[in-house]
C-alpha cells in the first residue's frame, strides 16, 4: 500500500515557530519538542521498517558470550537503509531532510540549547553568537531498529556532534536514559546480584547494576585480579515521549559552542545518556537525527550527511 501523500503535505504545513519546547533536564542537558511530526506519518515509516525486516531477515550477532558478567549486547541494533524503505513506500527522506534542516527549526533548537547549557558551560547569552564562527552543519538522518535486549551504556557524543534528536516511531517505547553522576557510598553487591550486571560497551571492564531502576545505577570496574570495584552511582531518568514528540540532546562538549572549556569537561564527567535498562520490546524503531559540525573549507564525504546547512 502506498503512503497517503497528504500526511507529508500536512506535516510540511506545520509552523516550526510554534511547536512547544519543554525542558527535561539541565544536567544532563535535554529537552523535548512536542508534536513536531504527524503521528500517522511516523506510524507509516515504522510499518515500512518492519516490512524491510520481514522481507530481509538478518541475524543479529551477540558479543560477550565468554564473559561471565555479560548478559546484554550493544550489537542488537540495525540501521534500515532508505533504499529498501523506498521500495515499499514513497521516499520520506527528502521531506525529512528539508524539515530538519529548516533555519527556523534549527534556530529554535539552538535557543533552547542555550537556555539549558548557559549555566553548565557558560555559553554566550546571545543565541545568534552562541556558536563559534567558521563552522557549518551536516544533518544526518537515520532509521534504527533496536532488538530486545539492546543496551547502550552511559556516554557523551563525540566533540563534532552539536546535538542529537531522537523520535520514537511507536508509543510507550523504552526511552533514552539520562544519567547524572553521584559518588554517594553504597553497599557492595552480592554474588547473586552479579548475575544482573550489564557490561558497558564503550569502556572495557566496566559494568552497571541496578537494584531499583527508578533510583540509581551502580557503576563498577574490574581490577587486574578480575575483582569488581565500585566507582560511582548514576541517578537515572527515563523521559517519556508521546508519538510525534522528539527528545533533543545538546552536546555539552561540542567544539562549536562559545563556552568555558573547564566547565565543559566537568559537565561531561557528571552527565551522560544511553539506553538503560536494556529494552524489553521485541523491536524498538527510532528516527535519529544528528547535527554534526565541520570547519568551513574542509571537504566531506557524501555518505557522512543528508544535507549541508550553512549557519
Amino acid at each position: 500500500m502506498k503512503t497517503n501523500r497528504n500526511l507529508i503535505s500536512r506535516t510540511k504545513k506545520k509552523d516550526v515557530d510554534h511547536f512547544s519546547v519543554e525542558i527535561i533536564s539541565k544536567l544532563p542537558p535535554a529537552f523535548s519538542c512536542l508534536k513536531i511530526l504527524d503521528k500517522n506519518l511516523l506510524k507509516e515509516i515504522k510499518e515500512s521498517m518492519i516490512r524491510v525486516i520481514d522481507d530481509d531477515p538478518k541475524e543479529i550477532s551477540l558479543t560477550g558470550e565468554n564473559d561471565s558478567y555479560c548478559k546484554y549486547s550493544s550489537l542488537k541494533r540495525r540501521a534500515i537503509s532508505w533504499k529498501k524503505i523506498n521500495s515499499f513506500n514513497v521516499n520520506y527522506k527528502p521531506f525529512l531532510s528539508h524539515f530538519f534542516a529548516q533555519k527556523k527549526f534549527i534556530s529554535k533548537l539552538l535557543f533552547s540549547s542555550n537556555e539549558i547549557l548557559k549555566d553548565a558551560i557558560d555559553t554566550d547569552q546571545k543565541s545568534t553568537t552562541m556558536l563559534k564562527t567558521g563552522y557549518f552543519l551536516l544533518c544526518r538522518i537515520r532509521l534504527l531498529i533496536d532488538y530486545k535486549g539492546y543496551f547502550l551504556s552511559p556516554h557523551t557524543d563525540s566533540e563534532d556532534t552539536l546535538m542529537a534528536l531522537l523520535v520514537p516511531l511507536d508509543i510507550d517505547l523504552t526511552p533514552t536514559a539520562l544519567f547524572r553522576r553521584t559518588e554517594q557510598p553504597i553497599k557492595p553487591i552480592s554474588t547473586l546480584e552479579k548475575s544482573k550486571l550489564v557490561k558497558c560497551n564503550f569502556i572495557p571492564n566496566r559494568y552497571l547494576f541496578a537494584e531499583d531502576i527508578s533510583k540509581t545505577v551502580q557503576d563498577y570496574k574490574k581490577d587486574k585480579h578480575n575483582q569488581l570495584i565500585f566507582d560511582c552511582n548514576w541517578i537515572i531518568r527515563n523521559p517519556k515521549l508521546d508519538l510525534g514528540d522528539a527528545l533533543v540532546l545538546p552536546n555539552p562538549i561540542c567544539n562549536a559552542w562559545r563556552a568555558n572549556k573547564k566547565k565543559q569537561i566537568k559537565t561531561n564527567q557528571f552527565s551522560k545518556h544511553g539506553v538503560f535498562p536494556p529494552i524489553k520490546e521485541t523491536v524498538r524503531p527510532m528516527l535519529l537525527v544528528d547535527y554534526l559540525i565541520r570547519e568551513k573549507g574542509l571537504s566531506v564525504a557524501s555518505n557522512e550527511y543528508d544535507i549541508i546547512i550553512n549557519l
